[in-house]
Parts: structure tokens; sequence; C-alpha cells
């Protein structure tokens, strides 16, 4: 005997569908977002030539997104290290459209006080949110004086 469903069943079933698909991350736990072929890179971490302590200036990095997709509010870390303690660090948000390379000023000028060697460090998706092709890219760093 053939059995019938009706279209609003059959409606019913698609959407249940639709949502387990949607929701298996979040219930596995794997929450990644996965883009084609994805692959941020993070490089030319810059700063002006001459910085004097106590004066304002604004560090850039340059990212690629080796992806097919844009990714918007991916996230990137920034650190100030003098030596090995941490002078300051933030996180911040930048958008990328796929298979593009831009360059991301950072949010602030930055104000260091005191006279001496820094690194900068940027990390892109620091948390890793993305599965990338490489995660090994995701770090750039410069060392800088101020004077």
């Amino acid at each position: 005997m053939a059995t019938h469903i009706d279209s609003k069943a059959l409606a019913g079933i698609a959407v249940f569908i639709a949502l387990v698909a949607f929701a298996s991350p979040y219930l596995t736990g794997n929450v990644a977002a996965t883009v084609d072929n994805l692959d941020l890179i993070a490089s030319d971490v810059t700063v002006p030539d001459r910085i004097l302590a106590g004066v304002e200036f604004q560090p850039t990095f340059k990212v690629s997104n080796l992806g097919t997709a844009g990714i918007s509010s991916t996230i990137y870390k920034y650190e100030i290290l003098r030596g090995t303690q941490l002078f300051t660090s933030s996180t911040e948000t930048f958008t990328i459209i796929g298979g593009k390379e831009q360059i991301v000023e950072l949010p602030r000028n930055i104000y260091l006080p005191a006279a001496g060697t820094y690194t900068l460090r940027v990390t892109v998706d620091p948390y890793n949110y993305y599965a990338e092709v490489s995660e090994a890219n995701n770090v750039a760093q410069t060392e800088f004086t101020v004077v």
C-alpha cells in the first residue's frame, strides 16, 4: 500500500533537515567556519622609520585572503612587547574580500612613553575560528626602536 505525504509534511521535513544541517556544528562543538581553500596570511608589519617616546604613531600590516569567499568581522590581535613583557594588547576586527590582500591600520594610534626596543606582533584569526590551509602563516611581527 502506497503512503501519501502531503506538501506541508514534506516542507516540514525539508525545514527539519536544513535546521539539523545548520545546527550540527554547534551541537558537536565544531563551530569553526570553513571557507573554500581559506588561508589568511599576515605579513609586512610596518611602523614609521623614527618613533619618538611619548608621540603617537600609526602601525599597519598586510593581510591576504587566499580563499575564494570574503570574510567579514575577521578577528586579529596585536601585541606590543618590550623584551618578554607585554606592554599593550588589543583584539580588533576587519573585513577582507576573497582572493585579495589589503593593508590594515591598527584602529588607534600607539603611544609608547619610554625609549627602548619593542616588538609589534599581529595575529590574524588568533582563536582559529576559520579552518585554514595553514595556521602557520597567521602571525607577523617587527622589531622597532623608540627614541
